[in-house]
């Protein structure tokens, strides 16, 4: 009869275990952004020429609703304004102007 021994035993090996990842470091925070200014007057105070490319005004009528003792959408769905309005209109004017999303509107100052 023949009898088997178990094989010697070879050491056990263990893998190595992988130290985890050392963590990224924090990235250094952001500055914020510089408080946004007020940006400078489209004009100076006083009179202004005001003059609206058609081939960009699409009626939306925003002009109206900021100044509508100059601007005027009619019943004919056409623009009326008042090219040289008073001085007391110079800054519904100019935000008018500024509120115009194809931004047809054009001033320019214009002395007394």
């Amino acid at each position: 009869m023949t009898t088997y021994a178990a094989p010697a035993s070879a050491p056990t090996r263990y893998r190595p275990r992988h130290a985890a990842p050392e963590p990224e470091p924090e990235p250094e925070p952001i500055d914020p952004p510089a408080p946004a200014t007020a940006p400078p007057p489209l004009l100076p105070k006083g009179r202004v020429h005001v003059d609206v490319n058609n081939n960009h005004c699409k009626l939306f009528a925003i002009c109206q609703q900021e100044a509508p003792d100059v601007f005027e959408l009619g019943p004919d769905g056409r623009l009326r304004y008042r090219a040289h309005p008073r001085a007391e209109h110079t800054e519904r004017v100019v935000q008018a102007a500024r509120c115009c999303p194809m931004q047809a509107i054009t001033l320019t100052h214009r002395s007394a």
